[in-house]
């Protein structure tokens, strides 16, 4: 197999486990998985790509644990060797070894199929990687999001390192997300938003797999930020969890003298009293959940039922849903619990 100047290493290592972790409360803390639709949990959700697993440990026993994690540079190897000798002391992988094992063997038996492919396609299209010694260290994790992974830098004039957290519960046509997320993430966000860049990736991904005519399995994160419904069990558990860690989580919505704002920002959208009415309703529930029953009531007022159909009610949440997007809610903070009702991720 030849991959030329591109080195890849893959490991089970505690430490990837403890990057991935730190990564993933940096981002917690920052509220940038509340922002785009991602959901905390303390246990495992397989193939839930949405759920984003932090082991269960006292993470207030490190001093000062959230306001140094605070501080983590996105995208980049997380520095604070306090945090990672706590993360990687704590974290019990114990029960995950096994699975660990067999993720990075698979991801291993992908590589040597489909490695010297993979960095022919990438030099064709970024020339400029060819002249570059290229060193990729891929951690197979069971907790943190589905791929995370820090952006390659420069250890030397001629050759860059960088990072892949990849859970365990997903596929191993993921990893070639993963890679070009380290390489190409920290100069598309010079000029793109974090959703443009997300959609570039996920397009050069699928476009690699028609050109060795393979059969995509990945997740593409636009499609789990489009994605519109949620796991009823799922936001119990992250409930509970974002409740226990005790940490001061700034909510995107309030209401502020009758009116409601987002981000700081008054809703500048022409919203009818009736959606008014079930946007300020979904702020007063303390897990900002609403039944079909609830919704039926604030559109409706009537007890009897007699004017209820989800017909209408999906139709006036879909409304509400695309003027939110343009305040800039991504369409997945507002989710269809299935059975039950709609979800606002506040």
């Amino acid at each position: 197999m030849d991959t030329g100047k591109l080195k890849i290493e893959f490991s089970t290592d505690i430490t990837g486990t403890a990057y991935s972790v730190y990564k993933s409360c940096g981002w917690l803390i920052k509220g940038l998985y509340q922002k785009n639709g991602f959901i905390p949990a303390s246990r495992h959700f397989l193939k839930c790509p949405r759920a984003i697993g932090f082991p269960k440990i006292d993470y207030m026993a490190c001093k000062n644990f959230w306001e140094r994690v605070k501080r983590y540079k996105i995208d980049s190897l997380p520095k604070d060797k306090r945090i990672l000798r706590f993360l990687s002391k704590n974290i019990d992988v114990f029960l995950y070894k096994g699975r660990m094992d067999k993720h990075k063997k698979k991801l291993d038996d992908f590589w040597k199929k489909n490695g010297s492919k993979f960095y022919r396609f990438l030099c064709e299209l970024y020339p400029e990687f060819k002249t570059k010694t290229l060193m990729i260290n891929i951690f197979s994790v069971p907790y943190g999001s589905l791929c995370g992974f820090a952006s390659v830098q420069n250890i030397s004039k001629e050759k860059l390192e960088g990072y892949v957290y990849l859970r365990i519960d997903m596929p191993e046509d993921q990893l070639i997300e993963g890679i070009f997320s380290a390489l190409l993430s920290k100069s598309l966000l010079k000029k793109y938003s974090w959703s443009q860049k997300e959609a570039i990736i996920d397009y050069l991904v699928e476009r690699f797999f028609k050109s060795i005519n393979l059969k995509k399995k990945f997740f593409e994160t636009t499609k789990i930020i489009e994605n519109q419904e949620i796991n009823k069990s799922l936001l119990e558990n992250s409930k509970r969890f974002v409740e226990k860690l005790q940490i001061p989580l700034n909510s995107p919505f309030r209401i502020k003298k009758g009116d409601i704002y987002f981000y700081g920002k008054k809703l500048n959208q022409v919203y009818m009293p009736v959606e008014k009415k079930i946007l300020k309703s979904f702020l007063q529930k303390d897990d900002h959940v609403l039944s079909y029953d609830e919704i039926g009531d604030a559109i409706w007022n009537d007890k009897s039922g007699k004017n209820f159909s989800l017909w209408a009610i999906n139709k006036r949440i879909h409304r509400l849903r695309n003027k939110l997007a343009k305040e800039g809610m991504p369409r997945s903070a507002l989710m269809t619990v299935r059975g039950v009702g709609y979800y606002l991720n506040n």
